[in-house]
């Protein structure tokens, strides 16, 4: 990454300290320097009694809210100090350049060479997000985020035939492509969702409803046990390797760990009019090669997935 200096003059590295009403104080001189990682910023000043605050360079030296720790992640592209605090000592770093790279919404659907699209689309670690998926009789599909129509295309000529509906990672011949974060609110209805009602659920800021159309509805709102119950049908699902009960969109979601957890719906979906919609919150940026969050299982599996886009 290149390392950028902040034209404020404040903050050229800046290091002040007064010892004097403490001449036995064990205060040095603090390092102000930062190491910069892929979208991360490090203080390498590292010691349990300092205070951090990180500025954003850009925009007037501002604090950046909540950006108290050590380690800081940006949430857009910038440049960035870090102000560093302890007793009568105060130091301030240059500033650093970061290139935030954002995460994008997959949605995989089957043409002649069996593979996918990518949907080029922002999203942060700090925020829920919704997220939509249809598929129809004519075999056309759509996904939406956050209330958006944001891909559409067509699925292959090929016999799909659903069987299960897997939560948090892909199955073939083995558990792979494990999903790191929280879902919630999960909704499955036989018919396709118009894009008003879809986009309706988004800013309603509610759970979804149950109707006569609905045959899946997960609030995920128990507090322990691997069961998770579909009031739908009064069907339960089953969570594997310690997925588990959290602090959700609404009330409480599930959070999967990235590792080898996953969740079963025990729910045979149909392979056409069929709407999915559910909250996700990303715990940090996915692998680069995808993480499944949702995966229509069976003959030829329809995965939703969540890939890292790296910085260009």
């Amino acid at each position: 990454m290149k390392k950028l200096t902040c034209l404020t003059t404040i903050l050229i590295a800046l290091i002040s300290c007064s010892n004097e009403e403490n001449p036995n104080s064990d205060n040095k001189e603090i390092d102000n320097t930062v190491t910069v990682a892929t979208g991360l910023l490090t203080s390498n000043a590292d010691n349990e009694s300092y205070t951090y605050q990180w500025l954003d360079c850009g925009d007037n030296i501002k604090p950046v809210l909540g950006a108290t720790n050590r380690i800081f992640e940006p949430i857009k592209t910038g440049t960035y100090a870090v102000k560093i605090t302890n007793d009568d000592c105060t130091a301030i770093s240059e500033c650093y350049f970061v290139e935030v790279c954002s995460p994008k919404i997959g949605m995989i659907y089957f043409h002649d060479d069996s593979t996918g699209v990518e949907v080029e689309k922002s999203l942060d670690t700090i925020n829920w997000h919704h997220i939509a998926f249809t598929k129809a009789s004519d075999r056309t599909g759509q996904l939406f985020i956050n209330g958006e129509e944001v891909a559409s295309g067509n699925f292959s000529d090929l016999p799909f035939n659903y069987t299960k509906l897997h939560l948090g990672a892909n199955f073939y011949t083995s558990w792979t492509d494990h999903y790191k974060g929280w879902l919630d609110d999960l909704r499955i209805s036989d018919t396709i969702r118009s894009k008003e009602q879809i986009k309706e659920v988004y800013a309603s800021d509610k759970q979804a409803p149950i109707d006569h159309h609905t045959i899946g509805l997960y609030d995920f709102n128990s507090n322990s046990g691997s069961d998770i119950n579909n009031s739908a049908n009064g069907v339960s699902g089953t969570l594997y390797n310690g997925a588990s009960f959290t602090k959700g969109k609404y009330g409480n979601a599930i959070y999967f760990d990235g590792v080898d957890d996953y969740a079963d719906c025990n729910l045979d979906i149909p392979e056409e009019d069929i709407t999915i919609e559910f909250w996700i919150k990303l715990d940090g940026l996915p692998k680069e090669e995808g993480a499944t969050v949702v995966q229509p299982y069976g003959l030829y599996n329809s995965n939703i997935n969540v890939l890292f886009k790296p910085c260009n």
